[in-house]
């Protein structure tokens, strides 16, 4: 299960890095990509200092850390999901 986790956690880790800036300015732009990425940062460091707080519950709670990684690779999957769905929202000029 680690070795499951490290994969998909690699990918989405990397993935996110890599691509994320470049689908905010495919799907909205480059003017606004600033605060796009500046917010979605924000939210990305949340989670950051919460997951430590929810897996080290989810170990109290059931005393298993494959709970944790469970649960971890369920979040990166949606997330993945999400991540996917992004799509161009510029208008497009006719001429």
């Amino acid at each position: 299960m680690a070795y499951s986790f490290a994969v998909i956690a690699g990918f989405a880790g990397g993935g996110r890095t890599a691509l994320f800036p470049v689908a905010i300015v495919n799907s909205f732009g480059g003017t606004h990509m600033a605060a796009i990425f500046g917010l979605s940062n924000m939210v990305y460091m949340l989670g950051n200092a919460l997951g430590p707080v929810i897996a080290g519950t989810i170990f109290k709670a059931t005393g298993k850390t494959s709970d944790i990684y469970l649960w971890a690779i369920g979040t990166f999957t949606v997330s993945a999901i999400l991540v996917s769905l992004i799509r161009d929202e510029r208008p497009r000029s006719s001429g």
